[in-house]
């Protein structure tokens, strides 16, 4: 048998390359990658002592997983006393992301009463990215409103002095 043909490779046994780094594999899912080479087989008759090269095509396949990529998307947390005004962060961080992947967060979340909220979000995907290749979790962060602290009163004397004080006189 020979050998010396190039290997070539497809994913749809339609198109086939000679390089594997030509076949992109980028998006989550299963792919099937086939490889096939023609070689030459010797065939020897022992009858009639006949000598016959003939070539076979050889095909074999692999399997291929891309699991989505877990990213985190975090808000930020804010506190602040009680004022009237909302208190909000527009804050989000994003983890896992490749190159320049990712998303747009829009800050949905506001505590303008004491107490405590998620400081939720949306988020859409940017333009190169593909949401189905990532297993998105978002972290919401805090917003709390604590209570508006009172001063302690001025205790006022209850008889103030009102004799004056006397300067000396040289």
């Amino acid at each position: 048998m020979k050998y010396n043909l190039p290997i070539q490779y497809s994913i749809d046994e339609k198109i086939w390359v000679d390089n594997p780094a030509d076949i992109k594999l980028i998006n989550a899912g299963t792919y099937t990658v086939y490889a096939k080479q023609t070689v030459i087989v010797t065939l020897t008759d022992l009858t009639s002592a006949t000598v016959e090269d003939e070539p076979r095509e050889v095909v074999g396949k692999a399997t291929y997983t891309i699991t989505p990529r877990d990213v985190t998307l975090t808000s930020g947390s804010a506190e602040k006393e009680y004022d009237g005004t909302a208190l909000t962060n527009d804050t989000v961080t994003a983890e896992g992301f490749v190159n320049d992947e990712g998303v747009t967060c829009t800050v949905t979340g506001t505590q303008t009463q004491v107490g405590s909220s998620k400081n939720e979000f949306t988020y859409a995907p940017k333009d190169n990215t593909n949401l189905s290749n990532y297993n998105i979790t978002p972290n919401y962060g805090t917003l709390t409103v604590t209570e508006k602290t009172t001063p302690d009163p001025v205790d006022p004397k209850p008889n103030p002095d009102t004799t004056p004080t006397p300067t000396p006189t040289p």
